[in-house]
């Protein structure tokens, strides 16, 4: 029988949020959830309150594709 874990990480979303931002501390958070225990529901906020990831600070620039 295959086993299967699942492992689901959320980030709050703040009024001046844009969507790439969201959607990279939810990966971040559940890039560190795949590489550190699996079964488990943890947010980015508690990861970095706890101190196990750092905020990421951005320095405004674009991208342009």
């Amino acid at each position: 029988m295959a086993r299967i874990t699942v492992s689901v990480e959320l980030t709050a979303i703040g009024a001046g949020d844009a969507p790439y931002g969201v959607c990279i501390r939810a990966g971040r958070a559940i890039h560190y959830a795949k590489r550190h225990r699996r079964n488990r529901a943890r947010s980015h906020e508690d990861l970095v309150q706890q101190g196990l990831l750092q905020i990421e600070v951005r320095d405004g620039g674009i991208e342009l594709f």
